[in-house]
């Protein structure tokens, strides 16, 4: 039986705080449960282990340690089974280890629909674009965590300065859904959203959260594009 471990939700952790990180794992349209049991270990840019601990439920609890660099240098692997025995190669994930306001997305439902009229037909099981707004929240986590700009020097944006890029990003991941209805002003409306996105990603000038405790240090600096450009969901992976 083939298993797929989901990347969809960047690997976050917070310095200095308990925390829970989850693993999800599926197999074609079933989720399949992870063992108990199983390892995690999480581990500083040059490889040495800082926390470990142990699967329950496909969680782990965690305190990660208040001195561990900001940025997106650090990994975490787990080594798990899952169906009651199936062992898995071990899963190694990016992890970005910043402050706590970078958890949760800038925007609104309110902010991300006001540009518009109409926009209720929602996906089965939703009463909001809230899901949207999170996947959109995480391509910009993905983007800054694949620039060496900003993640190999562990220099963090403050929230504040990714807002529009955040509502951008969302509302192309909400016409990206309209558009499969077939309708060309949705198809449009998102090659326009994923425009805005990419110019706004490319000229910020923003303030560096620099040691983690949410409020940014540095004057506005540019953001250089020296990183591998635009990903999409789940291009950072390695392993399974």
């Amino acid at each position: 039986m083939a298993y797929q471990v989901s990347r969809h939700e960047p690997s976050i952790v917070v310095r200095g705080e308990t925390i829970v990180r989850s693993l999800t794992v599926a197999s074609g349209t079933a989720a399949v449960t992870v063992d108990d049991g199983g390892s995690y270990t999480l581990y500083n840019a040059t490889g040495v282990s800082q926390v470990t601990g142990s699967t329950s439920s496909g969680s782990v609890s965690i305190a990660v340690p208040g001195a561990l660099a900001v940025g997106a240098t650090a990994y975490e692997v787990w080594d798990v089974s899952v169906a009651s025995g199936t062992s898995l190669p071990p899963i190694r994930r990016q992890v970005l280890v910043t402050s706590a306001d970078m958890l949760s997305a800038p925007c609104t439902h309110a902010e991300v629909v006001a540009a518009h009229n109409g926009l209720a037909t929602y996906p089965s099981g939703q009463s909001s674009w809230g899901t949207q707004i999170v996947a959109g929240w995480y391509r910009v986590i993905r983007w800054l965590m694949s620039h060496s700009a900003l993640a190999a020097t562990a220099e963090l944006h403050s929230p504040d300065v990714l807002y529009d890029a955040a509502i951008y990003s969302a509302r192309r991941e909400v016409f990206s859904y309209l558009a499969t209805f077939g309708d060309e002003s949705s198809l449009s409306w998102r090659d326009y959203y994923e425009a805005e996105f990419r110019a706004e990603i490319e000229s910020l000038r923003a303030r560096f959260d620099t040691d983690g405790d949410g409020v940014a240090n540095t004057t506005p600096k540019r953001v250089s594009l020296d990183g591998p450009g635009f990903p999409g969901s789940g291009v950072l992976g390695t392993g399974i």
